[in-house]
């Protein structure tokens, strides 16, 4: 995907509805031949986002953020309930969101 195509799926009226939600963002780290080589998961609020930043997130119990592309085609609602991280073990209660990347390793 050109970077210039992940704004065809940015809506900045959604986006403001964003804010202040918890969500569990998904991370499969992938060679360019599709070999899965991890994943990990990360959960946070998002403090703000704008088609420049992306969609930033405060992590939990950290004063790191990340950044999100401004592509809201992988975002999910979360059913009610508690959530495992498969890579670190955490519950994370009630999330509000649910989003997956994929991340190109060498």
């Amino acid at each position: 995907m050109k970077s210039t195509d992940i704004y065809r799926f940015y809506d900045k009226s959604y986006a403001a509805t964003l804010i202040g939600k918890l969500v569990i963002v998904g991370y499969t780290h992938e060679k360019k031949d599709g070999t899965v080589i991890k994943q990990e998961q990360k959960y946070g609020n998002v403090v703000r986002v704008n088609k420049k930043e992306g969609v930033i997130i405060q992590l939990y119990n950290s004063d790191e953020t990340i950044s999100l592309p401004p592509d809201f085609s992988t975002w999910k609602r979360a059913e009610p309930g508690e959530y495992t991280l498969r890579s670190t073990g955490e519950l994370v209660k009630d999330p509000d969101y649910l989003t997956n990347w994929i991340k190109d390793v060498e």
